[in-house]
Parts: structure tokens; C-alpha cells; sequence
């Protein structure tokens, strides 16, 4: 699945702010960074700018976004400005996430929430920040720093469950051909995701907002999303 990502491969001082932003993000091939660089590059060529974007762990990318060494975090969920100060939420939505669990086929584990995860133990990608804050003691928890090794210790028995968004889970699944991996309905928690700048781009923020809603009204965003669901659907 074609995934138009741009890696910094030189020091973060050689980029030009006049004609580029450049925002980090999680590692990993997913579908949801995916819509997310889809969007939010179409969304930068209409104000001038070329995105990149620079992968990396959870935490890691926050807190090169909260430092204003780069332009911002590409997404995350609501309320990511409340912990890291620096960044500002653009307030329109790009993506919807549902938040799964998944299990080993012969486990037939029933989830009702998170609060029924307590008996087991619960592998994720490490600095997700909707499913560290609702793992709640006594859940025995083995972060991962990418969601592929996360799924990687399930099959391999290390876990009971893994916990990521359900595009996301199915589409590594399917990639490292793990036949007896599968999702828990219902999904823990649907979320969504938004766009967050660094302060010191505050200018962008209104006629982000405003070239994001026009998107939004005209179905272009929704189109950047249905794009890659059948590219989903279309793989063998």
C-alpha cells in the first residue's frame, strides 16, 4: 500500500520554513498516518506549503513536536494540548479510530470494556496515549515501540491481547499473515483524531482551520479516507 511519506534524512535544521512543515508522527506503515499525510498534504499544497513528516516512537514524537524543533505533531487525539503546552489542536477532525482489542483465536476472550482487560496481559504501542490512560491496575502491560511488535509478541504467545485501532491491527495482520490473530468487538472506545501546530506557527492556525472545513463540506476528506479503505479491501 503506497504510503507518501517523506523521511528527514538530514539534521532538522536544513529544512526551509518558507516553503515547508515538516511534523512528526508514530512509526509504522498504517492506514490511519496514511488518510492522515493524504489529508493533511492535500491540505498544505492548497496554502503553499510542502509537507514532511518525520516517524517516530509515541513519546518521542511529541516531545520533538512540543519542542518546536519542528512544525507540530501530524495527529493525535483530543486533548494532547492540555499535556504538552506548546501545541495548539486544529478543531476539525481527520480520522475516526476504533480502538479494538485483539486475541489469539483459541482464547476466545470476551471483552466488555476497559475495565475487563484487568486479568490479562495487554501489549500496545507504546505512548498511545487513549489506551495508557484506560489500562488500569491490575492489567499486566507490555509496551511495544510499533504496533507490528506489539501484535508480534501476541502471536507469539508473550500476550493475551493487543490493543490498537482496528484498520491499523487488520492491515499488519494481514501483512505478517497472522491467521490466528483476530479483533474483539465491541470496540473499546471510537475516537478521533486531530491536527496539533506548535505555537510558533499560530499563523497557520485560522486559514488551516478554514482550508480544512472547506475540505470537510466539500467531501474531500472523506474521499482521502474511502481511497484508502478500498485499497484496504483490494489487497490480497
Amino acid at each position: 500500500m503506497r504510503l507518501a511519506i517523506l523521511l528527514l534524512v538530514i539534521g532538522l535544521s536544513g529544512y526551509s520554513h518558507s516553503q515547508e512543515v515538516t511534523f512528526s508522527t508514530f512509526q509504522g506503515n498504517d492506514p490511519i498516518t496514511q488518510i492522515s499525510v493524504d489529508i493533511m498534504t492535500d491540505a498544505y499544497q492548497r496554502m503553499g506549503y510542502t509537507l514532511k513528516v518525520l516517524p517516530q516512537p509515541g513519546y518521542r514524537s511529541l516531545l520533538t513536536a512540543d519542542s518546536g524543533l519542528i512544525d507540530g505533531e501530524l495527529f493525535r487525539v483530543k486533548g494532547m494540548d492540555e499535556i504538552y503546552k506548546n501545541l495548539i489542536r486544529v478543531p476539525v477532525a481527520i480520522a475516526e479510530i476504533d480502538i479494538v482489542a485483539f486475541s489469539r483465536k483459541e482464547n476466545s476472550i470476551v471483552i466488555t470494556g476497559w475495565e475487563s482487560l484487568t486479568p490479562y496481559k495487554v501489549g500496545y504501542n507504546r505512548g498511545v496515549k487513549v489506551i495508557e490512560d484506560n489500562l488500569l491496575p491490575p492489567t499486566r502491560i507490555e509496551p511495544s515501540n510499533t504496533v507490528e511488535n506489539a501484535l508480534r509478541m501476541l502471536d507469539a504467545g508473550r500476550t493475551d491481547i493487543a490493543i490498537d485501532g482496528l484498520l491499523n491491527g487488520l492491515k499488519i495482520i494481514d501483512d505478517l499473515g497472522f491467521d490466528n490473530i483476530v479483533s474483539i468487538e465491541p470496540p473499546l472506545e471510537v475516537i478521533h483524531s486531530y491536527h496539533y501546530l506548535h505555537k510558533k506557527n499560530l499563523h497557520l492556525l485560522e486559514p488551516l482551520t478554514e482550508v480544512l472545513r472547506e475540505m470537510e463540506e466539500a467531501g474531500v476528506i472523506s474521499s482521502h479516507r474511502n481511497k484508502v479503505l478500498s485499497e484496504i479491501r483490494k489487497a490480497p
